[in-house]
């Protein structure tokens, strides 16, 4: 019985995780949206895009296909996309490192499960705000242990010019010189 309601709890817990992170995603686009329109005289007098308003452009891009319930971000992404060309919009949309898009806003988007010590600290807060008396020594057990690696391999990149190369020998053809073999090699 305890361990379904550990996994109901689990279940339950990671919805309202997910509700928090689109709450916060939405006051992000709020925020973002404020940004752009307070920079308007400064965004349509240049050419590129300005760099203080960069991070709420961007991020208001990547947003535009995630949050389909404001159909507006798309029409924003479009507007964006004409003035400062496709390849700024993709670098948004790609998370490339240069696109300016905000870390936490990414991490708010994010469609990853939570972990452990997510889940556990919204758990720890639900107990004490409906005032539950609640053991958490079973629950941090199972939360807080070390996941095992899927993959076994190296954890680390090695440089390719550390790497042993075979030296294979290489015959030299003449280009447009038809090779002519006797009757007996055919």
């Amino acid at each position: 019985m305890v361990d379904r309601f550990n996994r109901i709890a689990l279940c339950v817990v990671e919805h309202v995780i997910r509700e928090q992170n689109v709450l916060a995603a939405n006051e992000f686009i709020e925020l973002f949206c404020e940004l752009i329109v307070a920079r308007l005289s400064i965004i349509a007098k240049r050419r590129e895009c300005p760099a203080y308003p960069k991070e709420g452009i961007a991020s208001v891009i990547l947003a535009a296909p995630r949050c389909s319930e404001i159909p507006e971000l798309v029409a924003m992404r479009d507007i964006f996309e004409k003035k400062y060309g496709k390849d700024f919009v993709s670098a948004a949309i790609d998370l490339r490192p240069s696109s300016g898009v905000n870390r936490l806003f990414i991490e708010k988007l994010s469609v990853r499960t939570p972990t452990g010590q997510v889940k556990l600290k919204v758990m720890k807060e639900i107990a004490k705000e409906y005032q539950i008396d609640w053991d958490t020594t079973e629950s941090e057990t199972e939360l807080l242990k070390l996941r095992e690696e899927p993959i076994e391999g190296p954890h680390a990149f090695v440089s390719a010019s550390s790497l042993p190369v075979k030296n294979i020998p290489v015959q030299s053809v003449e280009p447009n010189k038809p090779t002519i073999r006797s009757a007996s090699e055919r």
